[in-house]
């Protein structure tokens, strides 16, 4: 079989996230969301996709990851939030990156506005550079009300993930949308 590498792999439906989310053991003191080096919290947005609270997952994500939707599908899972999945121990740990992606996915197909600025202090920052670090301090800035201008020297925000990441592994239209 010839695989395509022009195009992003499909994600999960509905029905697929759901059952996935179902296998969760819902641990008390949730190893994956301590695993996550973005502080994501994936105990927290699985719990909420298994009431069907999507836009509340995606608040989960957006909390400390402006860039959840990117993380969903880059981020090494099975060394992190998967590897300390208990459920590994029984049979297959949760798929937290595919659920991640769902989420993302839904939040943007379904037009929510997660990220949103903070009561203006008046206060104004610029920041140098519109890479992931760059992007997460801006957002971070402008929740708590103040104002951001970006310098960038490339054509297009994103750093590394413009380019450097594979079409096929992130789609150029995600950053974009990331970035907006």
């Amino acid at each position: 079989m010839v695989q395509n590498y022009q195009t992003e792999a499909p994600g999960l439906t509905l029905s697929t996230a759901m059952q996935e989310a179902a296998r969760c053991l819902l641990c008390e003191d949730a190893p994956c969301s301590k695993a996550c080096p973005a502080h994501t919290d994936p105990a927290r947005f699985i719990r909420s996709l298994r009431f069907r609270n999507v836009k509340g997952a995606a608040e989960v994500i957006r909390e400390n990851n402006t860039l959840g939707a990117v993380c969903a599908r880059v981020c090494p899972t099975e060394r992190y939030c998967e590897l300390a999945c208990p459920r590994g121990q029984i049979d297959q740990p949760i798929r937290i990156g595919d659920l991640q992606r769902y989420i993302t996915d839904m939040e943007t197909k379904l037009g929510m506005e997660i990220l949103k600025p903070g009561k203006d202090t008046g206060k104004r920052v610029a920041i140098i550079g519109a890479g992931p670090a760059g992007l997460q301090a801006a957002t971070t800035l402008r929740q708590q009300g103040i104002g951001v201008t970006i310098f960038e020297a490339q054509a297009k925000a994103g750093g590394y993930l413009t380019y450097g990441i594979p079409e096929y592994r992130l789609p150029q239209l995600i950053i974009d949308h990331e970035v907006d």
